[in-house]
């Protein structure tokens, strides 16, 4: 695959405003909803793969962010 998966969804997020602070909102229990639409916007069906990357950055956030 020629496309780094998590760099394509993490631009898509950084398009839309999301950033590390605006992501601590969410919870990890969010994922799949957000990975859903982040997906949708790449024109790609959306996966556990893409629920996964998508927890780990919330869950990321929440322990960098105060």
């Amino acid at each position: 695959m020629d496309v780094n998966v998590e760099e394509a969804m993490w631009s898509v997020l950084q398009r839309f405003g999301l950033d590390c602070k605006k992501l601590a909102v969410y919870k990890p229990e969010d994922a799949h909803n957000i990975a859903e639409q982040v997906c949708h916007e790449l024109g790609w069906i959306c996966d556990c793969t893409h629920d996964e990357i998508v927890r780990s950055w919330l869950c990321r956030v929440k322990t960098d962010e105060p």
